[in-house]
């Protein structure tokens, strides 16, 4: 292989490997928000809130799971019997049931159960001259019932709007967590911008204090010759005092920009050094697509208000007189039956059959109508407060919208001073090298530079924070 032709390739690859650390070295906004959304505690805790929630819907199904029913009681009686014939002196009595009832999503009910009784007589008295005798009696009936909702619950409707009622609270919940997330984000947007607005503003007062003290210097100078009034020398050290005192406030700004930007993440410490430059931080792309629809804060009424109607259903419901057909079936055998029957207890030998109407119905209809009128107005409440909050959030994106305007343009503005001062500083830079400048003009239009820098550094700080909250409208932010 021509050694000249594996040159370039692994130096090609040797540069992009000893970049790669520089490359991943920068924390980015992104990287920043991902962190402080994963750490929080309060959006941790209403998540399991969520979960919770939806493990409360299965609530539901417990009314129809299966229902076993069962008793089991002894009954001893020794009561004195003067005047009943026959009488008996005890009766010790055994008894035991025991139901399966379920019930389905279509309001229709089934139980099926059987009743077991034993009695031992000690001592029957049937009349006169007739000797005193033992008995022990025994009976099973097993029986099954069927019946059918037809007004309250008609075909299972409770309990589709027991469902509805329920997971439209866990969709509040949902919501709620939505809203809080687009805000942890926002403010996490925020704070990384400050960070790095504060340091470069404190990369610009340190240059600003150097010049400053260069103009000092340069001015200290000539007056020990003579050379300066006093004035100017006044003025020179005003000049640096301002700039010093810039220089403190801004670092000041920087170390509460820091612990906030630490506390988000929850860890203690320094920064990482390398963040992402104020100008290259995200930026609004499309402004049509800006919605006050996409608040998850909207979506919260929109699902109360589903919840208040599933309510308002649900209480109808249930206001509704209870009315159903039913029908059931059952069997008695008896101890002599199953003595002279190999089939045992299970013989239907005594069948009975009832087939009926069931009707409870509340009467006081004036109580009823009253609740569910202060449901429907809770219900108008809630329609009222949506409608106010998508007024104010409306009138809210209005104003952010009409102050990135007047940002971009301030930021149009600063950004043409600036060039102005930078070409101002380059054509007085050209006449010094010429011998029609002084060192002093250079300095004090250096000065300008960096007073014109600052200022575009603000407008820009500016501009990033009104489209930081602009993206609370676009649909990604919930």
């Amino acid at each position: 292989m021509n050694p000249v032709f594996g040159f370039w390739p692994r130096l090609l690859l040797g540069l992009l490997v000893s970049s790669a650390p520089l490359l991943a070295a920068e924390y980015t906004e992104e990287q920043y928000v991902n962190e402080v959304m994963s750490v929080s505690k309060e959006l941790q805790a209403t998540q399991q809130d969520i979960s919770a929630s939806r493990i409360d819907e299965g609530q539901v199904d417990l009314q129809l799971a299966p229902v076993l029913n069962s008793t089991l009681a002894v009954n001893q009686d020794r009561r004195q019997q003067q005047f009943s014939s026959p009488s008996y002196e005890s009766a010790n009595t055994l008894m035991a049931d025991a139901s399966v009832m379920q019930q389905t999503s279509r309001g229709t009910s089934y139980k099926i159960g059987v009743e077991a009784r034993q009695m031992q007589l000690k001592g029957i008295n049937l009349g006169p001259g007739v000797p005193r005798m033992d008995a022990d009696l025994a009976t099973l009936s097993p029986s099954i019932e069927v019946s059918q909702a037809l007004w309250q619950n008609a075909w299972g409707r409770s309990i589709e709007l027991q469902r509805s009622a329920l997971s439209a609270s866990t969709r509040i919940q949902e919501k709620q967590l939505q809203a809080m997330k687009a805000g942890r984000r926002l403010e996490a947007r925020l704070a990384y911008g400050r960070v790095v607005f504060a340091r470069e503003r404190v990369q610009k007062a340190q240059e600003s204090l150097a010049n400053a003290e260069k103009i000092l210097k340069y001015i200290r100078d000539k007056a020990n010759r003579n050379l300066a009034e006093t004035s100017d020398l006044l003025q020179s050290e005003a000049l640096a005092a301002s700039r010093e005192l810039e220089l403190k406030q801004a670092l000041a700004e920087q170390d509460e920009a820091l612990v906030l930007f630490n506390s988000l993440r929850q860890k203690s410490g320094s920064v990482p050094a390398q963040l992402q430059p104020l100008k290259t931080l995200a930026t609004i792309q499309q402004i049509q697509a800006l919605d006050v629809n996409n608040r998850a804060e909207l979506g919260i009424y929109e699902e109360q208000l589903n919840a208040a109607t599933s309510s308002i259903e649900l209480e109808k419901e249930k206001s509704k007189p209870t009315f159903e057909v039913f029908a059931s079936y059952a069997v008695l055998s008896s101890r002599e039956e199953l003595i002279n029957t190999p089939s045992g207890f299970g013989s239907p030998y005594q069948p009975n059959t009832t087939i009926g109407l069931r009707l409870s119905m509340p009467l006081d209809r004036d109580l009823i109508d009253r609740q569910l009128q202060a449901s429907s107005v809770r219900k108008t409440a809630t329609e009222l407060r949506k409608d106010e909050e998508r007024i104010n959030m409306q009138k809210d994106l209005n104003t952010l919208l009409v102050k990135r305007k007047d940002s971009l343009a301030t930021l149009a503005v600063a950004e043409k001073l600036e060039g102005l001062q930078r070409k101002k500083l380059a054509n007085e830079q050209k006449e010094y090298g010429n011998g029609r400048s002084t060192t002093y003009q250079i300095l004090m239009f250096t000065q300008d530079l960096a007073n014109a820098e600052l200022a575009r550094l603000q407008a820009l700080y500016s501009l990033k924070i009104i489209e930081a909250q602009l993206r609370m409208y676009e649909r990604t932010a919930t």
